[in-house]
């Protein structure tokens, strides 16, 4: 399950990236333990449980150019006592791949932790203009979002969730389970 990644008390964490960088365009420069499956990413949370987060692949040069972007990351080049074995908990590639495909559960499973996070910043309400359907208790924007009259959002099947800095213009239509990040614009869209 994507909320229990990372967490059951491990002190370390190894990312096994055993596929070729080349070969998947979404991690060019990035690991695709960064990538997002659900609010949050397997590697953010790591950091949020407060892990040693190791990053282990064949290509040394591939390793030092990770390491170097995703500061929280280190090599693998420690070498591990029979008891440092015990504590570390390994995902691969695969792994995460299949949360991608399940980023609804990860959605689900990281709200919590995205409200305690926000605290006071969440609202219920998208703003005057925008057609809300479904629950409000399933709509949560951050008071920064920018959400323009126009927009639908639906939240009948599962979460909204619209973090801080977005900005959505009108005849969008928005139907959860979604996360939409930081910072993102989106332009007359139906997602979700």
């Amino acid at each position: 399950k994507p909320g229990q990644v990372c967490n059951g008390g491990m002190s370390r964490i190894c990312f096994k990236d055993s596929g070729d960088p080349v070969s998947l365009p979404l991690s060019r420069f990035r690991s695709i333990f960064s990538l997002r499956t659900g609010i949050y990413s397997p590697l953010d949370r790591a950091v949020l449980g407060g892990h040693e987060i190791i990053l282990q692949h064949a290509n040394s040069a591939y390793v030092d150019l990770i390491v170097s972007c995703e500061k929280e990351m280190r090599p693998n080049a420690a070498i591990r006592t029979a008891g440092d074995a015990d504590e570390t908990r390994e995902i691969s590639r695969e792994e995460i791949l299949c949360l991608v495909d399940n980023a609804a559960q990860g959605i689900l499973a990281d709200l919590p932790l995205f409200l305690k996070e926000n605290e006071g910043a969440i609202l219920h309400s998208p703003g005057q203009g925008v057609l809300a359907s479904g629950s409000a208790e399933n709509l949560f924007v951050h008071k920064d979002a920018q959400i323009l009259p126009g927009v639908s959002i639906l939240t009948d099947d599962g979460p909204v969730v619209i973090d801080r800095d977005a900005r959505i213009t009108p005849f969008s239509v928005l139907s959860g389970p979604l996360y939409v990040g930081p910072g993102a614009m989106l332009d007359y869209v139906k997602i979700g």
